[in-house]
């Protein structure tokens, strides 16, 4: 008679998921709890999953947290399920706590891991990633392969992206998209229209919209590059047609306008985008302490320390070692990068008060391996090593920065312990 009873309650959370109804299977939970099937792993899973394909994260993780014995498919359900509602942080940590308790990451695993590590551009967790790819021969998934391409792409890194594009052997509109959209976010546009002639001489079925998108999209983006506002202003608004709803290009509209000193049509695309309730993405750094990804954004006092950081700022800027470490950097960037360098040792100093005292932090924002870099130089100058940050992120940031004498000074004492 259980068994039986488990089997309909199973059949009728099933049934809310596509429906999103969230009120039933509240009223299902209550009974399965009364019937005493808290131990019943599919059921506890079937929970799992209506709650987080209805967005109600906070009741998932709940469930979940309380479920006697987890498989793969309960972890990779609420891993998916952060990644599609945009949770990049909460995802990552989440990974973590799955590492740690020495699961391997599967096929369905992985392409939100790579989602989640492009949405916060984390480059060491992501190329991290693609080791396991190869290694566990699951380069042959379509799925696999492709989320590894989004991932390079949305980072920037087009010749591993390249790479991977030529090993997925069986290539859908969808991958060949990603490669031609990033070459074109990165102003090689005879690449993107090679990438897109050799689509079609392979004869992959595409859709009519997708070739005015790609196109436009291209010369937009040549645009900003080169200032060019007669010809941006046409492909703009070629793309406000096909795409209304994407706020990309009128904030690449805009972005021209600004860089030729048009106040008058920045005011009028600002406008614009208001009028049409877009809204963009505030700028962003994040941090990685303790397998913990700690974010904050530009113009925000969100986190409690906030006060403080600005405070810390104020003090720094009057040092007057600092306009050597500014250089020929803007004021801007540098303030958020200090604000996010007197963030990492407050995390640090906390991960050290909880008795954690091998705390590493790494930096995930690349545009940030200049500041890490100076301060290195001055504090190795003093004596000190910058022991906090991880040796991966140090000797990356003096990679971008072409700093091949720090890079190997840094690397040899690495090699010494």
């Amino acid at each position: 008679m259980s068994s039986t009873t488990a089997s309909f309650f199973s059949s009728l959370l099933r049934n809310c998921v596509p429906l999103t109804a969230i009120f039933p299977a509240k009223q299902l939970h209550a009974q399965i709890l009364v019937h005493g099937f808290r131990s019943n792993v599919t059921l506890q899973t079937d929970l799992l999953l209506v709650y987080s394909r209805s967005g109600v994260l906070t009741i998932a993780r709940k469930v979940f947290d309380k479920m006697p014995k987890r498989n793969m498919h309960s972890w990779n359900i609420l891993l998916s399920s952060y990644v599609n509602n945009s949770m990049f942080d909460d995802a990552l940590s989440f990974f973590h706590e799955f590492m740690k308790v020495g699961l391997r990451p599967d096929h369905f695993t992985l392409p939100p891991a790579f989602k989640a590590c492009a949405g916060i551009r984390d480059f060491y967790l992501g190329v991290s990633l693609h080791s396991w790819v190869i290694r566990l021969g699951f380069e042959e998934y379509v799925v696999v392969a492709s989320s590894a391409l989004d991932y390079y792409v949305k980072c920037g890194n087009l010749v591993d992206a390249k790479s991977v594009f030529e090993r997925i052997s069986s290539r859908d509109s969808v991958t060949w998209n990603s490669m031609i959209s990033g070459f074109a976010r990165a102003g090689t546009f005879s690449d993107a229209l090679d990438c897109f002639r050799n689509m079609l001489e392979e004869g992959v079925e595409i859709d009519s919209m997708m070739i005015p998108t790609i196109v436009w999209g291209a010369l937009l983006a040549g645009c900003v590059m080169h200032k060019n506002v007669v010809i941006g202003e046409i492909a703009a608004r070629q793309l406000f047609e096909l795409e209304p709803e994407n706020p990309s290009n009128y904030i690449a509209l805009c972005g021209i306008y600004d860089s030729v000193g048009m106040r008058d049509g920045v005011k009028i695309i600002r406008a614009m985008i208001k009028a049409l309730k877009m809204q963009k993405t505030s700028g962003c750094s994040w941090i990685i302490i303790a397998g913990r990804v700690h974010k904050f954004y530009q113009g925000t006092l969100l986190d409690p320390h906030g006060r403080m950081m600005y405070d810390t700022l104020d003090g720094a800027i009057k040092d007057p070692l600092f306009p050597e470490i500014l250089g020929e950097r803007s004021w801007g960037r540098v303030v958020v990068v200090v604000l996010q360098l007197v963030m990492v040792v407050v995390l640090l100093l906390e991960e050290m008060e909880k008795g954690n005292d091998e705390a590493m932090v790494e930096v995930t924002k690349s545009s940030n391996s200049w500041m890490l870099v100076r301060l290195h130089v001055h504090l190795l100058a003093e004596g000190m090593v910058f022991h906090l940050i991880t040796t991966p992120t140090m000797l990356s940031a003096f990679g971008r920065e072409e700093e091949l004498s720090k890079g190997k000074e840094s690397h040899a004492k690495v090699v010494k312990k």
